[in-house]
């Protein structure tokens, strides 16, 4: 590291402040759990941010995890739905039968026609 420390301009800077990224010198280093600072006020301001982020990580991936879990459930239901209709042979399911309509339109639909010889 080239630069030289912010409060000693003759010192070499060995590192800098995880928080505000001033280049420090040895004997201006705070070394904590969280990593090098040169104040306890970076230091404090470091932790709230990593608990504050934290916290959002958390809040994101529950709701992530909500929206997966609808979805897998809307799914499975679409399925048995289908599988009761087409197979327990219950009519009253037909109406809300989604993969059977779709498969009946498939089935249904025209199949497309090659073109006429080499004319």
């Amino acid at each position: 590291m080239a630069k030289m420390c912010v409060n000693h301009a003759s010192e070499a800077a060995v590192t800098h402040c995880y928080q505000c990224h001033k280049p420090l010198c040895k004997s201006c280093l705070m070394v904590t759990p969280h990593g090098s600072f040169c104040s306890s006020e970076c230091n404090i301001i470091y932790k709230e941010f990593k608990e504050r982020y934290k916290g959002e990580g958390k809040r994101k991936s529950s709701v992530m995890a909500k929206i997966f879990a609808f979805f897998l459930l809307l799914i499975a239901a679409i399925i048995a739905i289908h599988v009761v209709a087409e197979y327990g042979k219950v009519k009253a399911l037909a109406g809300v039968d989604i993969i059977g309509k779709l498969l009946n339109a498939a089935e249904k639909a025209p199949t497309p026609k090659s073109p006429e010889g080499g004319k």
